[in-house]
């Protein structure tokens, strides 16, 4: 299981990561994407503020067919999931027909009740993701997928040009900032600042792409609303509440049966 959002409340709860500022965080809900770990149990209640996630990993994705697609789908409609992530990694492996095969098909399935979280990685000469984004637009497009079903772009690493584009198309979109923001270049920190406030979500990636030493953890992402709070020029508390105005506006339709305390 890998839990790719996280939504903070300061409080005098202390994160400490060596190497880096201490800063008051209290984790009270967040999206659990099963990708990469245990299925997901469909007979008990996610916690409080809390929303799951089910996909296929894009690299992982060579035996799926239309009828695990189909059966995948259904069963996040059933029980009050979240699809992702599903998407396109240029970055490494060379079945990139078919993972755009695969997200057509989640693309045509998805519903404006079920949002969809999108991983979407450029080769290593396009960090921005580019070639990616426009795959995404094309198949979004080609299977006719309603400009109101929420899309999650996951980990984005675009810059203005990335921002923009996403927002001439009309979708219901929302980008997330997760701790590759330390190595962004000039340009995706430009991105960072290009996204609207409303449209903003911060990440951990846990137990991925972690900050400072050791794997990351949901209680870590103080240190991520600081460094998005510098690079946007507003408070680290601001950031905080829009996020979770963000998320509630994403996954309401899920966090009916998860409430956020």
């Amino acid at each position: 299981m890998s839990v790719r959002l996280a939504l903070t409340a300061l409080t005098e709860e202390i994160a400490h990561l060596p190497g880096v500022s201490d800063v008051p965080v209290q984790v009270i809900g967040g999206c659990a994407v099963y990708v990469d770990g245990p299925t997901p149990p469909t007979d008990t209640s996610p916690e409080p503020g809390w929303v799951t996630a089910v996909g296929f990993h894009p690299t992982q994705v060579a035996g799926v067919t239309a009828s695990s697609i189909r059966s995948l789908v259904d069963r996040c409609v059933g029980n009050g999931w979240v699809i992702g992530e599903v998407g396109l990694d240029y970055f490494r492996g060379s079945n990139w027909g078919h993972q755009r095969w695969v997200l057509g098909e989640f693309c045509r399935l998805a519903t404006p009740l079920t949002p969809l979280v999108l991983r979407l990685r450029g080769a290593p000469s396009d960090p921005m993701g580019q070639e990616p984004l426009l795959d995404c637009q094309h198949l979004l497009d080609q299977v006719r997928t309603p400009l109101w079903v929420p899309l999650y772009l996951h980990s984005f690493t675009g810059g203005v040009s990335q921002v923009d584009e996403w927002l001439a198309t009309g979708r219901v979109v929302f980008f997330g900032v997760s701790g590759l923001i330390q190595h962004f270049t000039s340009g995706q920190l430009q991105g960072v600042r290009q996204i609207p406030p409303d449209r903003l979500l911060i990440e951990t990636d846990s137990p991925h792409l972690g900050v400072g030493h050791g794997e990351m953890t949901p209680g870590q992402i103080g240190v991520i609303y600081q460094q998005v709070a510098e690079v946007r020029q507003v408070e680290v508390g601001v950031l905080a509440e829009q996020v979770v105005r963000n998320f509630s506006i994403l996954f309401g339709q899920q966090l009916r049966h998860s409430p956020l305390p």
